[in-house]
């Protein structure tokens, strides 16, 4: 049982998953930067809404704003974080540039807790799990020196990856089941009238039936993710199903970030056999896939 788990844990992985996580959390965190641009004076400056961070509060995480806090100095580390988060999709010094960007995320995190949201979150665990991974030099630039390592890199941060993701899940459902609007099917019809659908309506309340077959479907989708994506035969059904769950939150409903925050969550389940099948059904991908060719 111990070899087996070791094996589990610590076997080689296919370098292309680890590329395909850190290409995902780049676009992500730099999709959360321009959504947070607008309002990074106000919430993160000495001259915002929570006048900067409380430099007399105890010191519990990283926070760069407590440095200084000025609106230039937040514009400064805005960029800085922008342009470390396109070397990151690049693959050039994927380490330091993961850690810059992680770096950012515990900042505001720290400074503006009140205006924080799911994705955050998912964020800051998925940095952190990024920085510890082994860097690959697949489908990076530069020279060797700045991309990682060759060889054949270890399975842990993916299993450490695909744990973050079974945990939401849990606790998701954890969560709703014993919401008495889940159990009776009318969350979802509660929710399309809410502030936080993209167009409120109350469609859904003239057609209970479908409102109750959304929420059930939702329910039975999330509760069945975790193990259908650590099954090899079924992965491919629970990749469709639960991008499919989070491309129909992202159209539906203002939750654009939180759906594309967990596409990195999902690309750590991804194999060679998953490449495979992927460049079988388009074949000139199969050069671009193959790891050999970095």
């Amino acid at each position: 049982m111990a070899s087996t788990f070791d094996s589990w844990l610590l076997g080689p992985a296919d370098p292309r998953a680890y590329a395909c996580v850190r290409i995902a959390y780049a676009v992500a965190a730099l999709c959360v930067l321009f959504d947070f641009w607008p309002l990074r004076t106000m919430l993160l400056a000495s001259t915002g809404m929570f006048e900067g961070p409380d430099r007399d509060a105890p010191l519990t995480t990283f926070d760069v704003f407590r440095l200084s806090s000025a609106p230039s100095s937040v514009t400064a580390v805005f960029v800085a974080t922008a342009v470390a988060a396109v070397l990151l999709a690049l693959g050039f010094l994927p380490r330091l540039m993961a850690l810059v960007v992680y770096a950012w995320v515990l900042s505001y995190s720290d400074t503006a807790q009140t205006a924080l949201s799911g994705f955050d979150t998912i964020l800051r665990v998925v940095g952190f799990l990024l920085v510890i991974s082994p860097q690959v030099p697949t489908w990076s630039v530069g020279p060797r020196w700045a991309k990682g390592s060759s060889a054949r890199p270890s399975r842990y941060g993916l299993r450490l990856t695909q744990w973050q993701l079974m945990l939401i899940y849990f606790c998701t459902v954890w969560l709703k089941a014993p919401d008495e609007f889940w159990r009776r099917g009318e969350a979802v019809t509660y929710f399309m009238m809410s502030m936080f659908a993209r167009s409120p309506s109350p469609w859904f309340s003239h057609h209970e039936a479908l409102g109750a077959l959304f929420t059930y479907t939702t329910l039975l989708v999330e509760a069945s993710l975790p193990l259908l994506l650590w099954t090899r035969k079924t992965r491919v059904l629970g990749l469709f199903l639960g991008v499919g769950l989070h491309v129909g939150i992202a159209i539906s409903a203002k939750l654009a970030l939180f759906a594309l925050a967990m596409v990195p969550l999902y690309a750590s389940f991804l194999e060679t056999a998953d490449f495979e099948w992927l460049a079988s059904l388009w074949p000139r991908a199969a050069t671009v896939t193959d790891p050999r060719r970095g």
